[in-house]
């Protein structure tokens, strides 16, 4: 699966290029709304570069002054989000396509892609709405471990005490989310590959192939421990250093591909074992 996933970026280099584009600018548009509206408020006072930095106390005194402008700019991210979340649904349909019936030529892939989100956009919306239920479930077992946990921790601990406190609490909630997260994946990749797109069929077959098969859960871990690295080394790496704007902007487009790329081998892991006749 791991050779599979890396083997889907390298071959198809320009369609995942493009991908992470739509995604970087769907979140510039998102961006430059927000800092507009921040900036039109705030001026030139340091305050609010100060938040943008990392000072947790200047971001909550600039909330505080300014309830009404940062709700607005929430909406408005919101909003963003469910847009892309709408248009990642056409994306990722047409990539697990391409990846699951690997097309030849650079025509043959753009159609392969198109023809493919087109054709499951349905049955993705479907199956979100179907994945409600059992992300809900692991939801409510996360807070209710949180809460149980908090209840007791006191103010006395530090914040990495209070996550080795939280952790083994919320250690349900979270094995639930990963297996319910890894089948959700997979029940994706049978909707792209099926002629019938059947939501509750395709997630009820997620579930059977994470729990009949030893690979697909230890897989979808190494991808959450990689994204968790990547992202440990970059708030490690910049905790504390003074950094300029340019310089840190690109130190978070970076992280940003690694993750991104990841996440594309992940898919071509489990296309690679969801349909081994392809491969």
């Amino acid at each position: 699966m791991a050779r599979a996933g890396l083997r889907g970026i390298r071959r198809y280099p320009r369609m995942c290029v493009a991908l992470y584009a739509v995604q970087l600018a769907m979140s510039v548009l998102a961006g430059i709304a927000v800092w507009g509206a921040m900036s039109a408020a705030f001026g030139d006072r340091a305050l609010l570069e100060m938040a943008r930095r990392g000072d947790i106390l200047a971001l909550v005194t600039a909330v505080r002054d300014h309830a009404g402008l940062f709700a607005g700019a929430v909406w408005s991210a919101l909003v963003m989000v469910a847009a892309y979340g709408a248009l990642s649904w056409l994306t990722t349909a047409g990539l697990l396509s391409v990846l699951a019936r690997a097309p030849e030529t650079r025509s043959e892939t753009a159609a392969v892609f198109g023809a493919g989100g087109a054709s499951s956009f349905a049955g993705f919306l479907r199956l979100w709405l179907w994945c409600l239920i059992p992300y809900a479930a692991a939801g409510l077992l996360l807070i209710m471990g949180a809460g149980f946990s908090l209840g007791d921790a006191g103010e006395r601990l530090s914040y990495g005490a209070l996550f080795a406190h939280l952790l083994p609490a919320m250690a349900p909630g979270l094995l639930l989310w990963w297996i319910v997260n890894t089948a959700v994946d997979f029940a994706r990749v049978d909707l792209v590959t099926s002629e019938r797109k059947r939501a509750l069929r395709a997630l009820l077959r997620g579930f059977a192939t994470v729990f009949t098969g030893w690979r697909p859960l230890p897989h979808a871990a190494s991808y959450y421990a990689l994204w968790i690295a990547i992202s440990g080394a970059f708030v490690a790496g910049t905790a504390g250093v003074a950094i300029s704007a340019g310089a840190l902007l690109l130190l978070r487009q970076t992280v940003a591909i690694l993750r991104y790329a990841s996440k594309l081998w992940l898919y071509g892991g489990q296309v690679a074992y969801a349909t081994p006749d392809r491969d």
